[in-house]
């Protein structure tokens, strides 16, 4: 295969995973030393101008510090998930409770005593169609007080 320098690796290429004999990950990247004026000229370097690239520098770290935080980001992620889903479940089950359950109840509660006779109870204050409701039982309970 034919010999590839590193002035011909793209930036992936220069970045690699690999493990050691010990099976540590570990995380590399390779960067060329390229000549410069100011380095082929200077009195204490022995290389001439024609050489591009003087050497390579070769950068590993251990994936393990990485993977460890990665991990508990990981958890951490999951915990907040579910603390934000007992959050919002809470939440909709408040607010059906306020908005639903409760004067649901309030009508059932009024129907309930209007159906046994008892005209002692006030009808609830509702909103929306419950109220439209409430007027209607209304309606009907004058109605069969002017028959009986």
């Amino acid at each position: 295969s034919p010999v590839v320098t590193l002035e011909n690796l793209g930036p992936m290429e220069q970045a690699r995973r690999y493990k050691l004999d010990s099976g540590l990950p570990v995380l590399a990247t390779t960067k060329a030393i390229y000549n410069e004026e100011s380095c082929y000229t200077a009195d204490c370097h022995h290389h001439n101008e024609l050489q591009s690239i003087l050497g390579t520098l070769d950068v590993g770290l251990s994936e393990l510090p990485l993977q460890e935080s990665l991990s508990t980001m990981g958890k951490r992620l999951v915990a907040f998930t579910i603390m934000l889903t007992i959050l919002v479940i809470g939440g909709v089950a408040a607010l059906l409770q306020l908005n639903v359950v409760a004067p649901l109840r309030k009508l059932t509660d009024y129907l309930h005593a209007v159906s046994v006779g008892d005209d002692s109870g006030e009808a609830p204050e509702l909103s929306g169609e419950l109220k439209t409701i409430v007027y209607a039982i209304r309606r009907i309970k004058k109605s069969i007080d002017k028959h009986d």
